[in-house]
């Protein structure tokens, strides 16, 4: 079978080889402009002829639509409304290349005759569930998903269906049950009992007595990531239990190794990806335009789906969205862990949506109440997971002692696994829900960073850590400069933490000895006191060092240990400035040390440019309650540079 690699270069090598002017061509008229080409976009009602073509980036854009743009596929994948490997294929076809080797995955499964037959029964029986959903007999079907939402084209996006109520009828179909289709038919597509039985299309009772397994119940198939169906789910649309049934376990089909939807969102490269429980949330998801969603086959997600999730190097964002229940809390929490313990996500963000009416069970009973736009606002704005854990750990604990216990509880996890640039934004929360003085969880927390951190960061990094002070003293002892002496014995004082990262500066500085002299002539030039001198190398690599460990170290949290060290006002403004502006200038000359560190510290800029113009904003309004125009003016020209400055770095 074809791994992750192998697929992502199979779908590269029809967007590089299909001419994306020939291909949309076909679909719309197209004329030159300048590079380009433009049409009227067929997703709108368009006069202006919004969609621009672009040959030589081989993509397309409409300027009006908000999520109109992408690949040739995506473009046949939209016009044709079906999946992203059904659009592929369709091109490859249309322009005679050899999809021998696309199909090769396919192929190599239906090689093998203990399974083919499977997969073969899942596609014959699916295109009758589909038929019959749009059979004038089953309209109440039809119209029970009209009702909640579905379109007729999403419908077939999706390739739902309808189990007619009939006990046999799938049966009768599959094995050709009295000659039904006549005595010529396809012998491929006859089955015998014992194969319809191991693909639970049929169930055979205690009795001896067959019956088809999906009986009067809306189908949806389960496709695995080449766009084969593996199995399927099923709701029941009436008082039938359970309310959904997925088919048995065979050869290829386990709900604990299959995603709903895997094949149209695992195969676009996406880089954000929502992961909901059951169809009917995914299809929700999908209409409010959130088109890389996944659902599960129930609230547990298990190792198996996590390592789908995790072969897919495009996903940089994860976003948990299950019910809107308890079972959905509980959910989320464990799968969220789950995810946060798995180094390889070290790099992935991880979100939850944020809780809503309690009145609605789950995202689709919310989108039929509000709207697509309520909903996807929703998940765009979602809230960061361990604000999510300590917040919903805290319902209904009540007593001291619980409260304390949960409080060692959750200041242990975030010493594990906390991305650090969150940090003060979760004590400050830990210390809301816990009622326990900021301060003490504080101190508890470097309490706990000294035994824990230093320990993890060394089984981490997979180095051997020089004896910290050793290291360090032993390019400092032969000094006799003051400023030297004093930074000395600050770092003696200093937690585990800062002592491992500062050897590992002395590690990394004859490694680099270009980069270091780079930094020098840098920050010499603009802090010539060898402290701050000092304090800014202490920064910067500490940012390289957990950057290329995967691991993120707060800029803040950096702060708050000179503060509560006793460092001067002016030199924490020096250490503020440094992070704010001379870092970005550093890591230009050092792009070969590693590119991690040019996104964190994209974060750390907007961090500080967002503090910087709030502490502006506050000058602004003591400046308008006094009435001080002049004031007003500077400030407001301040702010405007301190943006300027930004967006010129970049």
């Amino acid at each position: 079978m074809l791994n992750e690699k192998q697929s992502f270069t199979l779908y590269d090598e029809i967007v590089n080889k299909a001419d994306i002017v020939d291909v949309i061509g076909k679909y719309i008229p197209l004329k030159r402009k300048g590079a380009n080409y433009v049409g009227l976009c067929p997703f709108h009602s368009d006069t202006n002829a919004s969609l621009s073509v672009s040959p030589q980036k081989k993509i397309w854009k409409c300027f009006v639509c908000a999520d109109a743009s992408g690949n040739v596929i995506s473009f046949v994948q939209k016009y044709e409304k079906i999946s992203y490997f059904e659009a592929a294929k369709k091109i490859a076809q249309m322009l005679n290349l050899n999809i021998d080797q696309f199909l090769a995955s396919q192929k190599q499964k239906l090689a093998d005759p203990k399974i083919k037959y499977i997969y073969d029964i899942n596609q014959y029986v699916n295109n009758y569930y589909e038929g019959f959903l749009f059979d004038p007999k089953n309209q109440q079907q039809l119209t029970y998903l009209h009702q909640r939402g579905l379109t007729d084209d999403l419908i077939r996006y999706f390739h739902l269906g309808y189990a007619p109520n009939d006990f046999k009828i799938i049966y009768r179909i599959c094995t050709n049950d009295q000659g039904m289709f006549g005595q010529d038919h396809d012998p491929n597509l006859i089955w015998n009992e014992q194969q319809l039985i191991d693909s639970s299309t049929v169930t055979i009772t205690s009795k001896g007595e067959i019956y088809d397994f999906f009986i009067d119940r809306i189908t949806f198939p389960i496709y695995d990531r080449d766009g084969m169906i593996l199995g399927f789910t099923a709701r029941a649309t009436g008082k039938q239990e359970p309310k959904y049934l997925n088919s048995k376990e065979t050869l290829i089909f386990n709900k604990s190794r299959v995603f709903f939807n895997a094949q149209n969102a695992f195969l676009n490269h996406p880089t954000i990806l929502v992961l909901a429980e059951g169809p009917m949330d995914v299809i929700a998801i999908h209409r409010a335009g959130i088109k890389s969603v996944v659902g599960t086959m129930g609230v547990n997600c298990s190792d198996s789906q996590i390592n789908m999730i995790s072969n897919v190097p495009s996903i940089k964002t994860i976003v948990l969205a299950f019910d809107n229940d308890q079972a959905g809390i509980n959910a989320n929490i464990a799968i969220g862990q789950k995810i946060l313990s798995d180094s390889r996500f070290g790099a992935t963000n991880l979100f939850v949506i944020k809780s809503y009416d309690q009145k609605f069970k789950d995202l689709d009973e919310l989108l039929r109440a509000k709207d697509a736009a309520y909903v996807k606002a929703l998940i765009d704005q979602p809230i960061d997971f361990i604000s999510y854990l300590i917040t919903h750990q805290f319902t209904n604990v009540t007593d001291q002692t619980s409260i304390l216990q949960l409080t060692n509880e959750l200041l242990s996890y975030l010493v594990e696994h906390d991305d650090l640039l969150l940090k003060t934004t979760h004590l400050e929360l830990l210390a809301k829900l816990s009622k326990i003085n900021l301060a003490d969880i504080n101190l508890k927390y470097r309490e706990l960073s000294d035994q824990k951190i230093a320990p993890s960061y060394a089984r981490k990094s997979n180095i051997k850590i020089a004896v910290p002070r050793t290291a360090i003293n032993s390019h400092t002892k032969t000094s006799t400069n003051p400023q030297i002496i004093k930074w000395q014995r600050e770092i003696n004082q200093a937690n585990a933490i800062v002592v491992t990262a500062l050897s590992e500066l002395v590690n990394l500085g004859i490694k680099y000895p270009d980069a270091i002299t780079t930094i020098t002539l840098i920050f010499s030039k603009d802090y010539p006191e060898l402290e701050s001198f000092f304090i800014a190398i202490d920064i910067l690599k500490l940012l390289q060092i957990f950057a290329q460990k995967k691991l993120v170290i707060n800029p803040l949290s950096i702060i708050d240990y000179f503060q509560t060290n006793g460092y001067s006002s002016t030199t924490i403004d020096e250490i503020k400035a440094i992070l704010a502006q001379h870092i970005p200038i550093v890591i230009k000359h050092q792009k070969d040390l590693n590119p991690i560190v040019v996104k964190l510290v994209e974060r750390i800029r907007e961090k500080f440019l967002q503090i910087q113009i709030n502490n502006k904003r506050i000058a602004l309004v003591n400046a308008e309650e006094n009435n001080n125009h002049e004031l007003k003016t500077k400030i407001h020209n301040e702010i405007k540079s301190l943006i300027a400055n930004y967006r010129k770095q970049d």
